[in-house]
């Protein structure tokens, strides 16, 4: 039986993870540079035609880097002679180094999303300092971003989320004729989608260093983005001098197995367990969230959510108004969720590390009957723009093997969240009605090299899990590794891991293989008592020194309180302090926030509060000192460096 009937012959919970969990999780990668479409499909440029345009790059923080953007044609489908022709966007960041190491490309995740978008993040400053050691080039591969043509798909998903029976094939066959509809207003657009996947982009990059002059480079690839570092170093294994991979992604890796998913689930259950609070209100993670999945297995729950929570901060004040006024007629936003709905969801955002935090919370309120933030986003699932087709024609170009989908199947039976290890885009079903097919076996054979690897990774990366690392450093025996204990999917970057790059670029050992991250968990029920409002009290009627005797005296009292009492957080009085500055009392925020930097004085964002308290104040010397300082503590700190920019700029009294 083949991968196609074994897949036809399994329930279709099965079916639509397969393709609705990357949809979700490339979302956000509905990103396109505004570029004509019409260039496409006329073969008026000749293949390797570069055009080079010169400029100075300034982020959105103010920063500016010198430039060079590129756009080189190279062929659609190098298997067909006669295939169009079409053009790959990038750029370069040109190294200040007299004796420069190899260039540094940088690849995307996805596969959908746009390589040179990063240049706007806070990889910019690593980019950066790779920048004083190689050229750095930022690849938009083809199909994405501002290269052309764009896969990205139009409208939205629609999913339905208003029946209560038969869910699954109703939401699979919803996704299945969207998907559908929108790759066929692509290929008819004259583009030929068979020939977007991971061999050709290959072949893209090769294209790119033979453009460039370079006889090798470094590959740093993000999630998906190392899966076709992978692949290159298969297809052009001379040409690689090394590779960092953050979230690595074997392709016979992708789909993931459901016992390592799972791991990433236990763990949190083991974090929740040492949270004397979170565990006095829920003593097992676990088994509330079985207990929940459960329940919507016997009987899916009707959710009213109000309209007006739709209504976003930039909804503005006629924005306000319409929705005001349709709230009036019709209040709640009505929504049948299953227990599918929540499965797809917990996928979702397992690898997420603002999730991380907020997974107990989530269930709980569920498991008390309050279905109001999983009703907020489930709407939001339902109202997402489409994502980039890169992902469709990549996935079903590459597959899965059968032992792997039968391994996957066989761990299914025994966890708790049945779609677990079936969730990445590789449906049979899907690519067939859109005429997609696997290439062959040959792009499913494990990739191996002797070249310098350095994986980076976290322990409750649920996306790329790091169950998958000792097979990988097998296939690389000359690896190192970085592992975040407690990081997730989304957050592989920091100071430290900026250090460990840059080392093993230069082809050092990395000095720090093992980073801590602590999760704070939201908290499962309202703290019975406002910590701000306590301190402001005393603080007005007896002064700074009474505010901070009473501050020790309630911490040593209640900070190792099994309950909710208040808030002895960093975050707790940062909030208060900016509670404050919308009340406009300032010196009375300045004093709270200088509280905060002595109680965790290596937090880089009381600096950057306090800074803000004094730029406020019209003290904009001690505004760039407090900056400086919270940029010093948080190389990546944006918000930071955006200030100094502005204030740097200011003219001096």
């Amino acid at each position: 039986m083949s991968s196609i009937q074994r897949l036809r012959a399994k329930p279709l919970t099965v079916k639509i993870a397969l393709v609705f969990i990357p949809v979700v999780v490339l979302g956000w990668v509905a990103y396109a540079y505004a570029w004509d479409s019409r260039e496409y499909n006329v073969n008026t440029k000749a293949l390797g035609s570069l055009i080079r345009t010169a400029s100075v790059f300034q982020n959105s923080y103010g920063d500016t880097a010198h430039m060079e953007s590129f756009r080189l044609v190279v062929q659609e489908k190098r298997s067909n002679a006669t295939s169009n022709h079409i053009k790959l966007a990038f750029d370069r960041f040109s190294t200040t180094a007299a004796n420069p190491l190899p260039p540094v490309f940088f690849l995307a995740g996805g596969p959908g999303s746009s390589g040179r978008r990063f240049a706007d993040t806070e990889y910019f400053y690593l980019f950066r300092e790779i920048q004083k050691l190689a050229d750095v080039v930022l690849i938009d591969q083809r199909g994405t971003g501002a290269s052309i043509p764009s896969l990205q798909l139009s409208g939205d998903l629609n999913l339905p989320t208003d029946v209560s029976e038969n869910i699954e094939p109703v939401l699979l066959q919803s996704l299945t004729e969207r998907v559908q509809e929108a790759l066929e207003e692509i290929k008819n657009n004259g583009v030929d989608i068979t020939a977007y996947n991971s061999e050709e982009n290959a072949d893209d990059l090769d294209e790119i260093r033979e453009a460039l002059g370079y006889e090798k480079v470094s590959l740093m690839g993000y999630s998906y983005g190392t899966e076709l570092s992978m692949v290159y170093m298969r297809r052009h294994p001379e040409r690689v001098h090394n590779a960092v991979m953050s979230g690595p992604l074997a392709p016979d890796m992708a789909l993931k197995l459901p016992l390592a998913v799972q791991t990433q689930f236990e763990g949190l259950d083991s974090l929740a367990k040492l949270d004397k609070r979170l565990s006095k209100y829920m003593p097992n993670f676990l088994k509330t969230m079985n207990s929940v999945h459960e329940q919507l297995r016997q009987a899916p729950a009707d959710i009213k959510v109000p309209l007006m929570d739709a209504v976003g901060d930039d909804a503005g004040v006629i924005g306000n108004a319409i929705f005001s006024t349709i709230a009036f007629f019709k209040p709640n936003w009505e929504m049948t969720m299953g227990d599918l709905h929540l499965q797809l969801m917990a996928q979702n955002y397992i690898g997420n590390d603002f999730w991380l935090r907020r997974f107990p919370s989530f269930y709980y309120r569920i498991s008390q009957g309050d279905y109001r933030q999983v009703g907020n986003i489930l709407r939001n699932f339902r109202r997402q723009a489409m994502p980039n087709g890169l992902i469709f024609t990549t996935n079903c170009a590459t597959g899965f093997t059968d032992e792997r989908f039968r391994l996957a199947l066989v761990q299914e039976r025994q966890t708790p969240l049945k779609v677990n290890g079936i969730s990445f885009g590789r449906m049979e079903e899907e690519c067939t009605a859109c005429g997609l097919s696997r290439l062959g076996d040959e792009v499913l054979a494990p990739v191996t090299s002797e070249r310098p690897v350095l994986f980076i990774i976290g322990t409750l990366d649920g996306r790329t899990p790091i169950q998958n690392l000792p097979e990988l450093q097998r296939r690389f025996n000359n690896s190192q590794a970085i592992i975040i204990e407690n990081g997730g999917h989304n957050a592989l970057i920091g100071e430290t891991i900026r250090d460990g790059i840059l080392e093993f670029l230069q082809g050092s050992k990395v000095s720090v293989i093992k980073i801590r991250r602590d999760i704070e968990f939201e908290p499962l029920a309202p703290y019975q008592h406002s910590l701000g409002d306590t301190l402001r009290a005393i603080l007005l009627e007896k002064g700074k020194d009474a505010m901070k005797e009473l501050y020790s005296s309630l911490k040593r009292e209640y900070g190792e309180s099994d309950d909710y009492l208040y808030d002895f957080s960093e975050l707790s009085l940062n909030f208060y302090g900016y509670q404050l500055f919308e009340e406009n009392k300032v010196e009375v925020a300045k004093t709270i926030l200088e509280f905060n930097m002595e109680l965790f004085p290596e937090s880089f964002n009381v600096y950057d509060s306090y800074a803000e308290a004094l730029m406020l104040s019209g003290d904009k010397a001690g505004a760039i000192k407090n900056y400086e300082k919270s940029v010093e503590l948080n190389f990546f700190n944006v918000n930071g460096r955006a200030q100094l920019n502005q204030l740097r700029q200011q003219p001096s009294n």
